[in-house]
């Protein structure tokens, strides 16, 4: 039997799974270091380089991504409206951005790191601008409770149970631990509180040059991280 029979027989149950985007749709991507959220919650300025490191290899790993942002262990990308590759089958960017993203990082951090992804199809853009303010708002409660940890183990109390005590703690209680170490959460750096944006910036016009990464590490919140992400949307095509 040779080799064009047998794909004919074997490549349905090979690609009966396959997912592919409609046309039109908003893509995003997250994608998850798997085991990393205590490292990163230990070492935030080692873990802030190797992000933002992994999240530029990103925005240049051949998808047209108009935003990426990243906060503790994850990075979340948005995709220009009109990107094709692949015939925006699932299978093949969940594959490609995890492997993209697990080699970066195991290189920077010389050991192996492994990304889990997934692709969420948004209908609008009001929609992306809810995920990105929901990561966001979660990159704040990470935070608190990273620091929270961090006060308590300062205190003597060891990583497990410090991490018991402040699971069970409303955001509000979690502040109180905090100011009773004499410490402010409002007084973190803004990307240990928000987490850090990136996208790509053309030369300004008549100006040659390749494109830069723009990181912004000190990400508004409310109405003007609303009018960021707007501007990125426009770069999206949205």
């Amino acid at each position: 039997m040779n080799s064009d029979t047998l794909a004919a027989r074997l490549r349905p149950f090979e690609t009966a799974s396959d997912r592919r985007a409609p046309p039109g749709l908003l893509l995003v991507s997250r994608l998850d270091a798997r085991g990393r959220a205590r490292r990163a919650a230990a070492d935030p300025e080692g873990n802030r380089a190797a992000m933002v490191a992994t999240a530029t290899h990103l925005l240049g790993c051949g998808f047209a991504v108009a935003y990426a942002y990243t906060q503790g262990d994850e990075v979340s990308l948005l995709f220009h409206q009109g990107e094709g590759a692949f015939g925006r089958t699932h299978r093949k960017w969940i594959s490609i951005l995890a492997g993209e993203a697990s080699a970066s990082l195991s290189l920077r951090l010389g050991e192996p790191v492994a990304f889990d992804c997934r692709l969420v199809e948004l209908p609008s853009a009001e929609l992306v601008i809810d995920y990105c303010t929901w990561r966001q708002e979660v990159a704040a409660q990470v935070a608190l409770a990273a620091a929270c940890v961090q006060a308590l183990r300062g205190g003597g109390v060891d990583e497990d149970e410090a991490g018991r005590r402040v699971a069970g703690l409303s955001r509000r209680d979690r502040h109180e631990v905090l100011h009773g170490y004499g410490l402010n959460f409002n007084d973190l750096p803004a990307w240990r509180r928000r987490g850090i944006g990136l996208w790509w910036a053309d030369p300004p016009e008549g100006a040659r040059g390749p494109r830069r990464t723009i990181v912004d590490d000190a990400l508004p919140r409310g109405e003007l991280h609303l009018a960021l992400l707007r501007d990125r949307l426009r770069d999206a095509g949205a």
